[in-house]
């Protein structure tokens, strides 16, 4: 093919050249300035010192660890640093001290840990979760990421107990960890795993205790067994010396301050060398704000702001909120005495909870103020704020009286103390550093302000540099505050002594995070973007000069070698900023994953950089080779436009095509069986097995249909039939829709959008996106739904779009049929569909008009007969009320942010493609591609549409429009890319070297928006439980159960207690939703698998009265509580407690926990039932 001479303006391109060489200087100097940022960030590898340890026997989900410690003097300091595979709690004396819950893999990295300081990326997801469809993924590598605990203050001189829980989506459930406790005395015992902790996968007993105290029996514990663990290393995020030494600092004070005064403490630090990492930890008894070298201490962190705040307070204040006042039952006013924790004989308190003030204290008298300041003056003890109802019991007071009791509930330690630390390298300069603390002034404050201090920085050369030195400290008085003695200057400050003593415990210390530096990229951005401007410089030179040496004898066109050069330059540029630009975005995408492990070290630039010069490179070297002479292999056909142009012809790319859809089927089909089935699974699969069984889709109580989504669970029976009803069989026909929405999506592409490439590149992201492996093989009729629902638009591109063929109009209302009687929400296509045909529709005469009204009556008539049915059958008469939390079709504006879910996705999966999908849109405007422009349709009002028409939506209603947003963002990839590369190659000039550089830019994208989707993490989501496992939990009850044994198992999983264990005797339904219950011989049972409704303990009680056996089987999900605390704010905690104490944990799995009540062996704690 001959090039023709370029018309490009001469002015034009050397404009375009320069526009797009500072786009390159400017993304490579931020890539760069954010690389150098990684050398300064906090991670930092650590070791794990001692070995892996899992539960005895076979291997579990979960374990169970305890240790006894008996300490001959008091605790100086005590830590551990700990990491599981995957989550753990850890309890001292039954305190629950630091954890870390196992959450959904969709919810971002580090959810769950008690740490908050820790947490590397301290944001809110940007997308909140709301009932979603999971990705086909691994959990996050939570075992790279050490937990580091201060325990201090749990521990008490003589016997103590550490208890460990431990959880896993694949067994075993496995934990590492190392620590040690430090006396007074100058003993040091040390925590490491190994197999001296007694250890089992489930707790035995009943027993009166629970497993975390001291005095539960643990004689028969088995010892723990040591295994293999993911990794002997991993990855920290502060020095360590923050938990590892105890606090050496002395309390200070103003030696003449009043209680009330704001007080400033300062003090200078020298540091002489290059820092690696430095610490600060202050304890405090106000509100301060910490500065150093004049920059306010500030860390991101999710939790929310404590005495560092100063004076600003946004969010509730930590002690006690007082919106949230306890609930006091008192048991003569109830039905039963298991009611918590409850008030002491006698139980009456004050009405007014909010003043926590005890009704017998007497009134305050002079004498008791006068001797309460003086105490105040005493040498500094940790808890200087001495309530008046500690000073009580001093016997010396006047108005003596016996100590009475006050409630539990008003038993709460109002002190604003506090122990924090910092990790603050970033604000240390070289030279002297100015540390400062303003404590704020406290009107009621009956205490002075006082503070204690101490840190130290290590050296790049290992060297280690303390600031602990009291004398240094200055400290100045508020002048508008009365000082007794007029000294309002800066004096040296009053030392009380050492904060950590026998006899005086502090508090736990929290970590607060890393102190941002808001220079930082400041400093580092300006530097790269002169020093990548050099080198840009350089190498513009350097490839100019050595074209104009070379260029004139191997040129055949007539183009002026230094415009070529331009040309080759820019391209190369392009090719550069693109996959750096793609760089930057990956770091956005991979914000909420475990992946931002890599990020944060700066690990993706050493393959981004790299992998940007390579493909530049390529790009010039295709470029040179375009216009040097090669006119013979362009003349056989052989050039880089004819190779493209003509590979969708020949049969190669069958195979590619069948390659890509088998690789789709393997990677849904492949241990298919492996994963359990959720609640909503269930449903579809109960009702499956109806149609096969009985012809229609019948639940257990008599009369209660599932009719909804008729075609799915009829052509599901059909498919099952023929191979008896099987796991396999009902979960193979989502696979085939799956992958048949694959290949119709590679037919729209090539088709509507006339690009078989985009179709192609379609088919291979809808093969490999995670949230499609998942959903492709789920007894559930999202995929159907998919299928048909780009059936229909693809069928109304060709029918009045396009070909205006009567044939596709017709058969674009029976796949409309299709998609609404597979999921009824598909109804919302109906507004998109009638604005179509508005746009797009041209007249085929009355005749074909009539038919189509005709058709398109039949398609509503039969739409509206399903709708009658699922109200009249499927949905029973409630018994009560129930909050609205099932998805229904009603016109609404509840979650106008839903809008733009499809950009985000859960865990951010869709940035990168979104962003060129948005980038796209004008010139999908400009191209005025019919089919396009109704694709994009489509995709917008379809978003509106459904968000509008159906109720409590989330992403996963938003399903079916996956395919049509993917195909629309790969050909805004393509336009896009083409746009720039036409700037200098225009296509009818310079065909070969566009397509070139077309070809290469493109695949960069698409390595891109595949990494974005981690790829990696799909293998190994094959061995673990994605979702929770209710069938192993049934099946494992079903193994043991006896005759005459009883079943109860929470809502909504009694269909799978029906249909894997064969009977579900009891519906465990809390909060109480009637939506799911019948009524039947006068009791309400549960709609799917007939068990009876028990909705609050006093019903539980009454049936383990009757003396048989009974299965309790909870889903920790649906109850909320994960570890050892009860969450009382959610329903259901009560319930849950009532279990804990009367019945023995005989099974864990992911997510659910199987508790046996046996009268033979069990107990009852106290309660009594009502007459």
């Amino acid at each position: 093919m001959t090039e023709h001479r370029p018309t490009t303006p001469t002015g034009l391109t050397l404009g375009i050249f320069l526009l797009v060489m500072m786009a390159f200087m400017g993304t490579t100097a931020y890539a760069v300035a954010l690389y150098r940022m990684s050398a300064n960030q906090p991670l930092r590898n650590t070791a794990y010192e001692s070995d892996w340890i899992c539960a005895p026997g076979a291997p579990s989900h979960a374990g169970y660890f305890r240790k006894r410690f008996d300490l001959t003097s008091e605790v100086k300091h005590a830590w551990v640093k700990i990491v599981a595979a995957d989550a753990y709690e850890i309890s001292v004396n039954r305190n629950p001290m630091g954890r870390i819950y196992l959450w959904r893999p969709t919810r971002p990295f580090q959810t769950g840990t008690s740490e908050k300081g820790q947490v590397l990326q301290p944001n809110n997801p940007a997308m909140a979760l709301n009932f979603p469809r999971e990705y086909q993924w691994d959990g996050h590598d939570t075992w790279r990421l050490p937990s580091y605990i201060e325990l201090t203050s749990s521990f008490q001189v003589g016997k103590n107990v550490i208890t460990i829980e431990t959880e896993s989506r694949s067994a075993p459930a496995r934990v590492s960890f190392v620590g040690e406790i430090q006396l007074y005395n100058g003993k040091v015992i040390p925590l490491r795993s190994d197999e001296s902790w007694s250890s089992e996968p489930a707790i035995p007993g009943p027993q009166l205790l629970d497993w975390t105290e001291l005095g539960y029996w643990d004689k028969e514990w088995r010892h723990a067994k040591i295994c293999d663990g993911p990794a002997d290393s991993g990855y920290r995020s502060h020095p360590e010396e923050i938990y590892r030494e105890p606090f050496r600092g002395n309390w200070m004070r103003h030696p003449k301050a009043s209680n009330k005064a704001s007080v400033s403490y300062a003090a200078d630090w020298m540091v002489d060398r290059p820092i690696d990492e430095a610490w600060i930890r202050l304890m405090t008894n106000r509100n301060y704000e910490l500065q150093i070298n004049g920059e306010l201490v500030r860390v991101a962190s999710i939790k929310p702001p404590d005495l560092d705040n100063g004076e600003w307070v946004f969010g509730r204040a930590s002690a006690f909120d007082p919106s949230a006042k306890p609930e006091l039952l008192d048991p003569d006013e109830v039905g039963s005495n298991f009611v918590g924790t409850r008030f002491e004989s006698p139980r009456k308190g004050h009405r007014n909870l909010g003043e926590f003030r005890n009704p017998y204290s007497p009134a305050l008298t002079p004498f008791r103020y006068i001797r309460t300041y003086n105490r105040a003056q005493a040498p500094g003890e940790w808890d200087p704020k001495r309530t008046l109802a500690e000073s009580r019991r001093t016997p010396e007071t006047p108005d003596l009286f016996p100590e009475r009791p006050r409630p539990n509930a008003l038993k709460h330690d109002t002190s604003v103390g506090g122990y924090l630390s910092y990790s603050i390298a970033n604000l240390l300069q070289p030279g002297m550093n100015r540390v400062e603390v303003f404590c704020l002034d406290k009107s009621n404050a009956i205490w002075p302000t006082q503070i204690a201090v101490d840190g130290g920085a290590l050296a790049d050369d290992g060297t280690r540099i303390d600031f602990v030195d009291n004398e240094r400290w200055r400290t100045h008085c508020d002048r508008e505050i009365e000082v007794y003695d007029g000294a309002n200057g800066e004096v040296p400050v009053r030392v009380l002594g050492p904060v950590l003593s026998s006899g005086k415990a502090a508090p736990k210390m929290q970590y607060r995070g890393n102190a941002l530096s808001p220079q930082q990229l400041d400093i580092l951005l300006p530097q790269a973007v002169f020093q990548v401007s050099i080198i840009t410089l350089i190498g513009v030179f350097i490839v100019v000069l050595g074209s104009l040496i070379v260029g004139r004898s191997i040129q055949e066109d007539e183009t002026p070698v230094w415009q070529s050069t331009c040309q080759m330059i820019y391209a190369m540029l392009l090719t550069a900023t693109v996959t750096i630009g793609c760089g930057l975005l990956l770091e956005s995408s991979w914000a909420e994953r475990h992946e931002s492990l890599w990020t944060l070290r700066g690990e993706h630039w050493k393959v981004v950089f790299p992998f940007a010069i390579f493909a530049s490179l390529l790009v010039g070297l295709l470029d040179i080779i375009g216009r040097s002479g090669f006119a013979g292999l362009r003349k056989k056909g052989h050039s880089v436009f004819d190779v493209l142009r003509d590979l969708p012809k020949t049969k190669l790319w069958f195979h590619l095509c069948l390659w890509v859809l088998l690789l789709g089927v393997f990677l849904r089909a492949y241990k298919l069986d492996l994963q359990p089935l959720d609640d909503d699974e269930y449903a579809s699969a109960q009702a499956v097995m109806a149609i096969l069984e009985t012809g229609s889709p019948g639940f257990v109580p008599d009369d209660v249909y599932y009719t909804r989504s008729p075609l799915y669970h009829y052509a599901t029976a059909a498919i099952a039939w023929p191979f008896g009803g099987n796991l396999w069989s009902l979960r193979l026909q989502s696979v085939m829709w799956s992958i048949g929405t694959a290949w119709l999506a590679y037919l729209a592409g090539a088709r509507l959008l006339q690009n078989r490439w985009v179709g192609f590149v379609t088919m291979v992201l809808i093969c490999v996106h995670p949230f499609e492996i998942f959903t492709g093989h789920v007894i559930r009729f999202y995929q159907m739904q998919q299928f048909f629902a780009l059936l229909t638009v693809y069928l109304f591109c060709r029918g009045f779009v396009t070909e205006q063929s009567q044939g596709y109009r017709v058969a674009t209302l029976i796949a409309f049929l299709c998609a609404v009687v597979s999921q009824e929400i598909s109804v919302a296509m109906g507004p998109s569909l009638l604005f179509g045909y508005l746009m797009f529709a041209k007249d085929l005469g009355w005749k074909n008009n009539f038919t189509l009204v005709l058709v398109s009556a039949s398609v509503v008539a039969l739409i509206g007969l399903d709708f009658v049915v699922f109200q009249n059958l499927c949905l029973t008469r409630t018994e009560g009320v129930s909050p609205s939390i099932e998805a229904a079709v009603k016109p609404h504006f509840w979650y106008p942010m839903n809008m733009l879910s499809m950009l985000f996705g859960y865990s951010r999966l869709h940035v990168v493609v979104s962003f060129f999908f948005v980038a796209g849109l004008p010139l999908i405007w400009r191209e005025q591609n019919r089919n396009a422009l109704a694709l994009l349709a489509f995709l917008i009002s379809g978003i509106v549409m459904t968000n509008l028409l159906v109720t409590n939506v989330s992403f996963r209603y938003l399903y079916w429009l996956i395919p049509i947003w993917l195909l629309l963002s790969v050909d805004s990839v393509r336009l896009v890319i083409s746009t720039l590369v036409s700037i200098v190659y225009p296509v009818s000039e310079h065909l070969n070297r566009h397509a070139s550089t077309l070809a290469v830019c493109f695949f960069v994208c698409f390595v891109a928006i595949i990494a974005s989707w981690s790829p990696w993490r799909i293998p190994g989501s094959y061995e673990l439980r994605i979702l929770g496992d209710s069938t192993g939990a049934v099946r494992w009850v079903r193994s043991q159960k006896r005759a005459g044994d009883r079943v109860a198992i929470t809502e909504p999983h009694t269909h799978c207690a029906y249909m894997e264990g064969g009977k579900c005797d009891y519906d465990l339904a809390l909060p109480l939703l009637y939506d799911f219950a019948v009524m039947r011989d006068g009791k309400l049972v549960d709609r799917n698998g007939g068990g009876e409704v028990l909705s609050n303990v006093d019903q539980l009680v009454a049936e383990f009265a009757d003396g048989e056996r009974i299965w309790v089987l909870l889903n920790r999900e649906k109850f909320r509580t994960r570890g050892k605390n009860m969450r009382w704010e959610y329903p259901g905690a009560r319930f849950e407690m009532f279990v804990r104490k009367n019945c023995e944990l005989k099974y864990r799995t992911y997510l659910w926990s199987v508790y046996l009540w046996d009268p033979s062996r069990g107990h009852f704690q106290p309660f009594r039932l009502q007459e």
